[in-house]
């Protein structure tokens, strides 16, 4: 899911009763949620901080533009199939995608107009939850997810 930088507005995977999920576009105002997608699932839908755009990750590969109220959407140049929108950066103008690579994280900014591809970093990742990356419009601040597991061991003594 994604905010709109305003907090005005949210887009959002569903499940309808059908079991079938899209991808909708919401105001906090309690409004009815606006179809944007059939067939959303692991998405990764990202808000423009205008709130006209969203950026999806397409199941057949590769990210699209969807521009609210236009159709059809449009592929992000320069966007490769395995990678997935993390947030739009530098005023809405490109979009800090991220991939995983087994045992690292790479993320890169992709200019939306040009296509032109321009790393940004890398991550040790255990690939688990790569997607929840997330970072401050300027590149500042970001931050993502580690894995670490613990349990209770619990010791029995003198059973017989």
């Amino acid at each position: 899911h994604g905010w709109s930088q305003d907090g005005k507005h949210i887009v959002y995977e569903g499940e309808t009763a059908q079991h079938e999920w899209n991808v909708y576009i919401q105001s906090v105002k309690g409004e009815l949620p606006t179809l944007l997608k059939r067939g959303g699932h692991n998405s990764y839908p990202t808000l423009s901080p205008d709130g006209s755009v969203v950026a999806l990750h397409e199941m057949s590969g590769g990210i699209s533009l969807y521009r609210i109220g236009e159709q059809p959407p449009t592929p992000l140049k320069g966007a490769e199939e395995s990678e997935y929108p993390i947030r739009f950066i530098e005023g809405g103008r490109s979009l800090l995608v991220g991939k995983s690579t087994g045992d690292e994280l790479a993320l890169t900014r992709i200019d939306i107009g040009t296509g032109k591809r321009r790393p940004w970093k890398s991550f040790h990742s255990t690939g688990l939850v790569d997607q929840l990356m997330v970072a401050t419009p300027n590149l500042e601040y970001y931050a993502y997810p580690s894995g670490r597991g613990a349990s209770i061991l619990y010791i029995v003594d003198n059973l017989h």
